[in-house]
C-alpha cells in the first residue's frame, strides 16, 4: 500500500515518463557496453581501461570543486543577468582547467606507484587528463541546463555520450579486423573516450547557447560574487574529498596494491551492483528534488516520511537483487568474459555489502541542505583518514578481499555515524 502510494506520487507528472525512458536507457546501454568491452579486450587490457575511466571520472569530479551544487544555486538567480550567467560558467571552467592541469603534474612525477603506470607513460597520463576535461565541460552543461529546468536535455547529453562511445568502439574493432589485428589496445578505447567526450562537450555548449545563454554575445566577466561562489562549493568539495578514499576514489587506491587483471574483476563486479542502484534513481528521479524543498520549507517531517520510505523501498530492492546475484555470480562474469573463483568472491562479497549500504543512501544530502555541511565533511575525513592507515596495515599482501572488508566497512560507518545527526536535525525537529 506504501510503495503502490509513492510510485503514483513519483509518475504524478507526466514530463517525467520521457526523463525515466532516457535515464533507464543510459543504465542499460552503458552496461552493454562495459559487458562488449569486456569480451572484446583480453584481462589485462579491460582492467587497464577501467582503472583509466575511473580515474577520468575522479578527475573530473576534483576539477569541478563543488560547483555542481553552486551552478544549480546560482544560475536561477542569473537568468535575466547574461553577464553573470556567463560569469559563473567561465569561473567554473577556468577553476577546472587549472585542478586538471596540478593532478596532471601530480599524476606525472608519482607515475611509478601505480600499477598501470610506466615510465613512458605521460603521453597516457595527458590522454586521461584531456578526457577528463571534457568531461568536465559536459558535466558543466548537464548542471546548467538542470538549473534551468532542461532535465530532459540533460538525459539527451548523457545518452548521447554512450551511444556515441559505443559506435566508436564498434568501428575501431572493425577497422582493427580489417587490418589483420586480433585485438582492441587502450589506446584505441581512450581516442574514442576521447573524440565522443569532445563532441558531446560541444553539443553541450551548444544546447547552452540554444536554450539559455546566446554565447554569440560579447560579455564582461563579473567576479563580484566570486565569494559568495566559493562559500557555497568549498564544503560541497570538502565533502567529496572527504570520503574520496572508500567511495569515488576507492579504484584509483586499487591501482597502488593490484594489476589490472584484478582491478577489472573489482569494477565489473561494482557494475554489475550499481544496476540496482541506477534503476531506482532514474524511477526516484524527483525525491531529491522533494527532500530538498522540504527542507527549505523546513517541513522535516515530510523530509523523513518520503525518506523512511525510499530507504524501504532501496533495502527491498537490494535484498532481493542481491539474493540472485549472489547463487547467480559465476553466470553474471561469465557474460563479461571472466572465469575465475576469486572474481565470484569478489562480486559476492561486494553484493552483500551492499545490502547494508543501500538503507543510508538518502541520509547525506538532506544534512547538507540543513547546513550541516561541516559535521558530514569531518566525519568523512575521519574514516577517510582511518580507511587510509587499515590499508596501509593490511594490504601487505595485496589482498583484494581484504581491500573491499575495508573500503566497504569504512562506507557503512561513515553513513552510519551520521545517523544520530539525521535524528536530532531531521526527525526530532
Amino acid at each position: 500500500m506504501i510503495i503502490n502510494k509513492f510510485f503514483h506520487y513519483v509518475f504524478a507528472q507526466k514530463d517525467l515518463i520521457g526523463i525515466l525512458i532516457l535515464r533507464i536507457s543510459g543504465a542499460i546501454f552503458s552496461f552493454i557496453l562495459f559487458f562488449f568491452l569486456a569480451r572484446l579486450l583480453n584481462p589485462e587490457t579491460y582492467g587497464e581501461f577501467t582503472y583509466s575511466y575511473n580515474l577520468i571520472a575522479l578527475i573530473s569530479l576534483l576539477s569541478y570543486f563543488g560547483f555542481e551544487f553552486t551552478l544549480v544555486k546560482f544560475i536561477p538567480r542569473y537568468f535575466n543577468d547574461q553577464n553573470k550567467f556567463f560569469s559563473i560558467l567561465f569561473y567554473s571552467i577556468f577553476i577546472g582547467a587549472i585542478i586538471t592541469i596540478i593532478i596532471f603534474i601530480l599524476l606525472t612525477l608519482f607515475k611509478d606507484s601505480i600499477s598501470i603506470f610506466d615510465e613512458h607513460s605521460n603521453i597516457l597520463i595527458l590522454f586521461i587528463c584531456i578526457i577528463s576535461y571534457f568531461f568536465l565541460l559536459r558535466f558543466i552543461g548537464t548542471t546548467s541546463l538542470n538549473a534551468v529546468n532542461k532535465p530532459f536535455l540533460c538525459q539527451v547529453l548523457d545518452i548521447s555520450f554512450i551511444g556515441t562511445f559505443s559506435l566508436l568502439i564498434v568501428i575501431s574493432y572493425y577497422s582493427v579486423q580489417i587490418n589483420f589485428i586480433n585485438r582492441l589496445y587502450l589506446s584505441d578505447i581512450l581516442i574514442s573516450c576521447l573524440v565522443t567526450s569532445i563532441f558531446v562537450a560541444t553539443y553541450s555548449i551548444y544546447l547552452i547557447h540554444k536554450e539559455v545563454l546566446n554565447l554569440k554575445k560579447k560579455y564582461q566577466i563579473n567576479l563580484s560574487e566570486k565569494k559568495q561562489w566559493l562559500k557555497t562549493s568549498i564544503p560541497i568539495y570538502l565533502r567529496d574529498i572527504s570520503n574520496l578514499s572508500f567511495d569515488k576514489g576507492d579504484i584509483f587506491l586499487l591501482g597502488l596494491f593490484v594489476d589490472p587483471v584484478l582491478i577489472g574483476f573489482y569494477f565489473t563486479s561494482q557494475k554489475v551492483v550499481s544496476i540496482i542502484d541506477m534503476l531506482l534513481d532514474s524511477i526516484l528521479i524527483k525525491i531529491r528534488s522533494a527532500i530538498s524543498q522540504n527542507i527549505l520549507k523546513r517541513n522535516f517531517s515530510e523530509v523523513n516520511r518520503i525518506i523512511k520510505k525510499v530507504s524501504l523501498i532501496n533495502l527491498i530492492s537490494c535484498v532481493i537483487f542481491a539474493f540472485f546475484i549472489f547463487y547467480l555470480s559465476g553466470l553474471v562474469l561469465s557474460f563479461f568474459n571472466i572465469e575465475s573463483n576469486l572474481a565470484i568472491q569478489i562480486l559476492r562479497y561486494i553484493v552483500i555489502f551492499h545490502i547494508f549500504i543501500s538503507p543510508f543512501n538518502y541520509i547525506i544530502e538532506p544534512l547538507i541542505y540543513a547546513n550541516k555541511q561541516i559535521t558530514v565533511v569531518v566525519v568523512g575525513l575521519f574514516y577517510n583518514f582511518l580507511n587510509i592507515i587499515l590499508l596501509i596495515i593490511f594490504m601487505e599482501y595485496n589482498s583484494i578481499i581484504n581491500f573491499i572488508i575495508i573500503v566497504y566497512t569504512m562506507r557503512i560507518l561513515s553513513r552510519a555515524t551520521l545517523l544520530p545527526f539525521y535524528y536530532n536535525v531531521i526527525i526530532k525537529s
